[in-house]
């Protein structure tokens, strides 16, 4: 009885390894010219493409799957894109149209086991004084911008990472993926379960979470804000001039000096996040 059961076992492991390696031999006909070696940590990364754009650009979109995406300052008066990869990548197609610039990265991944995405990456460098508007979209890739002067900043990702240095006006989403902003003057910022963590926020915002935590370390508002959480857990460390407005089922609440006449209003709001401000 023992022997038939170990046979059995046996052959349910052979199958599914005949399985698997069928699928994987049915993809590498369909796309002869891909290596899949799964095993490779890292693999080489180089440029194999750039393009200088001197038109009067109003609007840029760029649109990835795992890609990285990376928006640079420019002392240059043009637009300059560089495409980090494989050397036989041509995943990569650049359009322009009505002062608009589209920026697509189709390239198809396919992993089994352990997968490293990191190599490809787009870095777009813009004018010091580029003011227009930047939309940035990705799948897995992560995001990370400098300064950035310009007044309608849009950013979606599902699990990649965000990352800002500064930003006049920010509108950020992201499902899994954490958002980490150095200093921004607007921000209406989304996420699931990723954290929102952000050093300087002046002016308005209007922040939600479901169960990630948000942390503000300096808030200087200057118009009527929101921040909302099911259960993530809220930190403010350090309010000028902002009255804090609670509202929680079963979280803790901690509001230190607390200012009724203050001109503004930030309305903080959880489920089950606890809640702490020091003014």
């Amino acid at each position: 009885m023992e022997n038939k059961t170990l046979a059995i076992i046996k052959i349910s492991l052979l199958s599914f390894i005949a399985f698997l390696l069928t699928i994987i031999l049915i993809i590498l006909l369909i796309n002869p010219k891909k290596s899949w070696n799964i095993f490779e940590l890292s693999s080489k990364s180089e440029l194999v493409y750039e393009n200088k754009i001197e038109d009067n650009i109003k609007e840029i979109n760029v649109t990835t799957k795992a890609a990285a995406i990376e928006i640079k300052k420019s002392t240059k008066n043009y637009i300059e894109v560089k495409y980090y990869g494989e050397k036989d990548d041509k995943e990569l197609t650049l359009t322009k149209e009505n002062q608009i610039l589209e920026i697509n990265e189709n390239k198809n991944y396919f992993c089994i086991g352990i997968c490293n995405y990191a190599a490809h990456k787009i870095v777009i460098s813009v004018p010091e004084n580029y003011e227009y508007e930047i939309n940035l979209k990705t799948t897995s890739g992560d995001i990370n911008l400098e300064e950035i002067n310009n007044q309608n900043l849009n950013i979606k990702t599902i699990s990649g990472d965000v990352s800002v240095q500064k930003a006049e006006n920010a509108k950020i989403e992201t499902t899994s993926g954490d958002i980490e902003i150095n200093e921004v003057n607007r921000l209406n910022a989304k996420s699931v379960s990723g954290e929102i963590i952000i050093k300087f926020l002046k002016s308005k915002c209007n922040l939600k979470t479901t169960s990630g935590d948000i942390e503000i370390d300096n808030l200087e508002l200057l118009d009527d804000s929101d921040i909302t959480s099911i259960s993530g857990d809220i930190e403010i460390n350090k309010n000028l001039g902002a009255y804090i407005k609670t509202e929680t089922l079963s979280g803790e609440v901690n509001v230190e000096n607390n200012d009724r006449y203050a001109k503004n209003e930030l309305k903080i709001k959880t489920t089950s996040g606890d809640i702490e401000v020091e003014n």
